[in-house]
C-alpha cells in the first residue's frame, strides 16, 4: 500500500515530512469543527441522512462524531468501492488489509459498497446534468445519496459531500473518447 511506502520513508525526518492523514485526530476534528458544523448550521440541525466516501475517515468520522454530540438522530452511511481493485481513487475498500487508525464504525449507521460502473456513469451524469465535474468518489458518494434520497421519501434531507474535481481523472475512462 502507499500508505506503509510513506510510512517508511518518514522514518527519514530530515528528507520527510509525514502528515498521517489516515492516523492524525487533526483531520477529524478538522472535520468535526468545520464541515460538521456547516452542515449542521446549514440545514438548521434538521438532516435525515448523511452519505460520504470512506476514505481516510476523517470527513465521515469528524461530521459523525458533530452529529452524534448534536444528539442528531440522522444516520451515517459510508461509501467504499466494491472492489479492492477498485478505480475509485481517494476511497478505501475494507478488504481487512488496513483500516485507518481514526476510523470509529460505531459512528456509522450503514456502509455502503458502490461498482466502479456505478460511480463513473453518476460522475459523468453529474457533469452533463448539473455542469458539476468532479471525480468517480464524488460519484459514488452521491449514488448512493441519491438511493438513500429515494429510499427514505420525501421531506427528508440528505447531505453528501464531494470530495474530488474531475481534471485529475480526464485520462481515465471517465471521461469517453
Amino acid at each position: 500500500s502507499h500508505i506503509w511506502e510513506a510510512q517508511k520513508a518518514a522514518k527519514d525526518i530530515d528528507t520527510f515530512f509525514y502528515l498521517d492523514q489516515n492516523g492524525n485526530e487533526g483531520n477529524v476534528l478538522s472535520h468535526y469543527h468545520g464541515t460538521g458544523a456547516e452542515i449542521w448550521e446549514q440545514t438548521r440541525g434538521r438532516l435525515d441522512c448523511f452519505v460520504a466516501g470512506a476514505g481516510t475517515g476523517g470527513t465521515l468520522m469528524g461530521v459523525a462524531r458533530y452529529l452524534r454530540d448534536k444528539g442528531s438522530p440522522a444516520s451515517v452511511v459510508g461509501i467504499e468501492p466494491d472492489s479492492p481493485k477498485s478505480k475509485i481513487e481517494g476511497l478505501l475498500h475494507f478488504d481487512g488489509t488496513f483500516v485507518p487508525p481514526i476510523w470509529d464504525p460505531s459512528l456509522i449507521s450503514e456502509q455502503r459498497r458502490v461498482s466502479d460502473e456505478v460511480a463513473f456513469e453518476t460522475t459523468r451524469r453529474l457533469a452533463r446534468e448539473e455542469g458539476i465535474f468532479c471525480g468517480p468518489s464524488t460519484g459514488a458518494i452521491l449514488s448512493v445519496a441519491l438511493e438513500k434520497a429515494r429510499e427514505m421519501g420525501e421531506g427528508k434531507t440528505v447531505v453528501a459531500v464531494a470530495c474530488d474535481r474531475g481534471e485529475r481523472y480526464l485520462s481515465t475512462k471517465l471521461v469517453p473518447e
